[in-house]
């Protein structure tokens, strides 16, 4: 988990944006954005340390919220997409 250092008030619509870029079997990098800002970068993706190679296929998302809170969440236009011209090697 990483801390974005980032807020938002309660009811205030913010656009939140996560890339994710395998770069190699060895390395990620993923990037967060809040309002088109960048607010942080990690390297730090799913099973590093155990030495898992990276996950270059995802095929679920999870929300987790780490406080135990009653509260709700609203998703708008959401969009995933795939860029494989990034990752060819010709």
């Amino acid at each position: 988990m990483v801390d974005l250092g980032v807020s938002v008030s309660v009811g205030q619509w913010f656009k939140l944006k996560i890339e994710y870029d395998p770069i190699s079997e060895t390395e990620a990098v993923i990037t967060a954005y809040v309002n088109g800002t960048q607010v942080g970068m990690s390297t730090a993706y799913y099973n590093k340390a155990s030495g898992a190679p990276v996950v270059t296929k995802i095929n679920s998302i999870s929300i987790l919220d780490r406080v135990s809170a009653v509260s709700s969440l609203y998703l708008d236009n959401i969009k995933c997409s795939y860029d494989a011209t990034k990752y060819s090697t010709g």
